[in-house]
Order: structure tokens, then sequence, then C-alpha cells
């Protein structure tokens, strides 16, 4: 519930401040993007005050989408993204990733339903790819040059500053359009 509130106060303030045109998620380093939610440090009340007996897609605020942001969002990717992490890829408008990325959903391993990162993933990815994916938990990751050729990852850069600063140049030449011709586009 913490770091909801946090990733809620952010993606309002890209939704409400007019000198945000663009939006980039990203991470440093080169060994992780999100590794996402940590199970062992959740309790029931953790859960009972995150769902609180809503349908999904109105308990969780951590992704653009998820939070009302028409502003365009890129996502740099720049190493391992693993479970409620893929919220930010499947939510982004563009994904670009390093070629070291990977990406792999655990839910599974920990008794837990991916649920929205798993329909984002069948939104981004041929229905077969999302469920290996989604099914095979920790024994299957998909390396970036394969979310390539599979449309989850829409440019792929040599290494994590290579994928940040295109990024930053797609969001350069974004910032340049009508903010409202975009919000509209999306």
């Amino acid at each position: 519930p913490h770091m909801q509130r946090i990733f809620r106060a952010i993606w309002e303030e890209v939704r409400d401040d007019p000198g945000i045109r663009v939006a980039i998620v990203t991470a440093t380093g080169e060994k992780h993007f999100c590794t996402g939610f940590d199970v062992a440090t959740a309790g029931d009340e953790d859960a009972e005050a995150v769902f609180n007996n809503r349908p999904l897609g109105e308990a969780v605020h951590w992704s653009p989408h998820q939070n009302r942001v028409w502003k365009p969002v890129i996502c740099a990717v720049n190493g391992l993204c693993v479970g409620g992490g893929l919220h930010f890829v499947v939510d982004a408008d563009i994904v670009v990733a390093s070629e070291k990325a990977a990406f792999m959903d655990t839910h599974v391993n920990v008794g837990m339903v991916g649920a929205l990162e798993n329909i984002g993933l069948a939104r981004r990815l041929p229905l077969g790819s999302a469920l290996r994916m989604t099914l095979m938990g920790r024994r299957y990751r998909m390396p970036a040059s394969r979310a390539y050729e599979l449309g989850l990852v829409d440019e792929l850069a040599a290494d994590a500053g290579a994928a940040l600063k295109t990024a930053r140049e797609m969001a350069e030449h974004m910032r340049e359009n009508s903010l409202q011709a975009m919000a509209l586009s999306k």
C-alpha cells in the first residue's frame, strides 16, 4: 500500500502538471529494471488494504494507464523485469530495452495470479508467448531480443545507457507535438 500511494502521487503529478509532456520510466544500473512486489513482506492486512473488495482494475495504481495518464510514456528497460514490474512495460506507449534485458513472471511461483500484468502481456504478445511466460514462472525468461521479435519491446539498444538515450531522444521529439493531439491519439 505504501508504494502504491507513492506511485499514485507520481502519476498524478505527471497527469496534472502541464509542464510535463512526456514520461520515461526506467531504473538505475543494468542488473534489474523492477523485480515486483516483495511477497515475503506482505500480510493479509496489506492485501485487504490494496483490494478492499474492489475490482482489481480499480484497486491497483502502479502504471500510467491505471492512473489515467494520457501523456506519452516511454519505458526504458535496463535489466531483469519481473512480475509487478511488467505493469510499467505493458502499459507504456513505447518500450525500449537493453539487449541484456529479460522479462519473466513469477506470480505462479508464489501462489499469486498476475492478472493485470498478464492481460497486458496478452495484448502485446501472441497468446502462446504470454501464456508461456505466465505459466512457466521462474523457469522461463524471455530475452529482450525475443521480446522485440514478438512486439513486447519496440526498440532494442546495446546497453542500459543506450536504451535511456534512445528514450530521451524519442521524448524530445514528442515534446514538440501537440499535447492534446497526442492524448487524443492514445
